[in-house]
């Protein structure tokens, strides 16, 4: 389905009240999640593991939901098949930068990076200029393929392109230096390397005016029951990277994982998964 077929669904003041009047957001603690009031017309997300970023998100496809947490800051959730032939709901980020947006991880397919592309530019009328991916598993950069057919920048770090390149994934086009110290990119967006964690390249995004992280899968679910995919991981290194990364941005309020729900715990439930 393409997003074109989906644009009747959005009321047509959608953009108009997003645009002209700050989206305000409550937070409840409460079971571990955060619900957005947004200007959105939502709808309960499937039950697919390990959970969407929010109980209630906007369907553009079967495979590909957003939600607004902020006027500029956009979730997205993206749901790939696994090896096993199980559905898994992978979350990324969008930021509208003054005439167009970024874009934080791609999708697991073209067809979902497709979707998020139209969507920004004929529904947010911010289309994408570029993208980041912060590390090389397929969930972050399956779709990197359409950005480039499009001539869209896919930025990474060398190491995540040369992990990409071994592993035979998809090769961000932009190979940028590790983020070692906070890094802007953009109007409301800074990347770092906080350390090796789920994988030895992986990065974070801190949008400092929300106080929100993606985390991307170096942060888990507050909710999350164990560590997930470990095979790239360096276990030892991983606490000390987390507690690296809370000190450079201690303001942080809320942080969107790579996979499962927003909450204000992120941090301290993966670092108990790792004991």
């Amino acid at each position: 389905m393409s997003v074109e077929s989906c644009i009747p669904v959005f009321p047509s003041a959608y953009r108009r009240e997003s645009s002209n009047r700050p989206v305000r957001v409550w937070f409840t603690i409460a079971a571990g999640l955060i619900l957005g009031v947004t200007a959105i017309r939502a709808e309960k997300v499937p039950d697919i593991q390990p959970g969407f970023a929010l109980p209630d998100m906007h369907r553009l496809t079967d495979t590909v939901y957003v939600a607004q947490l902020s006027p500029r800051l956009w979730v997205h959730t993206t749901v790939g098949t696994l090896a096993d032939g199980n559905l898994y709901a992978a979350n990324g980020a969008l930021l509208e930068d003054g005439n167009s947006s970024i874009l934080f991880d791609v999708g697991w397919t073209p067809e979902e990076a497709r979707t998020l592309l139209d969507w920004a530019r004929l529904v947010l009328k911010r289309p994408v200029s570029k993208a980041y991916v912060t590390h090389f598993h397929n969930d972050r950069l399956g779709g990197a393929a359409e950005l480039e057919r499009r001539h869209i920048p896919v930025f990474a770090t060398v190491f995540t392109v040369d992990l990409a390149r071994k592993t035979g994934q998809p090769v961000p086009d932009h190979p940028i230096s590790i983020p070692v110290a906070p890094t802007g990119v953009g109007h409301d967006a800074i990347l770092l390397f906080p350390g090796a964690g789920h994988t030895r390249d992986n990065i974070v995004v801190e949008f400092p005016e929300e106080r929100i992280l993606f985390g991307g899968c170096f942060l888990k679910a507050g909710d999350a029951k164990g560590i997930g995919n470990s095979a790239d991981a360096d276990v030892k290194a991983w606490p000390q990277s987390l507690k690296h990364m809370r000190s450079i941005f201690p303001q942080v309020k809320l942080a969107i994982p790579g996979h499962g729900p927003i909450g204000a715990n992120a941090v301290g439930r993966t670092l108990e998964l790792l004991k």
